[in-house]
């Protein structure tokens, strides 16, 4: 079974709020997770890092098949989880306000991995031209090869 959680992207998640910090907030309410893990915790199979111990897992582009070292996080005074990091994402997908941002847990080999793809009008979007991509940071993104396995069905 693929486990799997959703949320409608809003300002806040990126960037366009009055912070301009682009996090997303794991949402909390029923029926946000479909499958077997229905929390945080159990869908990424351990317990979120604080602000002073960062906890990282790897994320998936499904698109382009870069693979995000994103923070995984709670920050107690807001008691949000969060996911930090996403910024590469956002950039190549280039998501607005009410766009769909799904990540599935997938089973593969014996090992889990974490696929994002972004999603408007019931379609995946699609990756922008590096000449289209805008506000690219000085410091490049923070990835690693994408895998061997091809997971990425269409």
């Amino acid at each position: 079974m693929i486990n799997s959680w959703k949320k409608i992207l809003a300002l806040t998640d990126l960037g366009l709020g009055r912070t301009h910090d682009k996090y997303l907030n794991i949402p909390k309410k029923i029926g946000t997770f479909s499958g077997t893990d229905q929390n945080p915790t159990e869908f990424y199979g351990k317990e979120p890092g604080r602000p002073d111990n960062h906890v990282f897992v790897d994320h998936i582009d499904k698109k382009t098949g870069d693979i995000y070292k994103v923070r995984f996080e709670y920050a107690k005074k807001s008691k949000q989880t969060r996911l930090y990091q996403l910024a590469g994402c956002y950039h190549a997908r280039k998501p607005k306000p009410g766009d769909e941002i799904i990540v599935e847990k997938i089973l593969t080999e014996g090992k889990f991995f974490f696929v994002v793809d972004i999603i408007r009008n019931g379609l995946s979007l699609p990756v922008l031209r590096r000449d289209e991509i805008t506000n690219l940071p000085k410091k490049k993104f923070e990835y690693i090869k994408k895998p061997n396995i091809n997971f990425f069905l269409e």
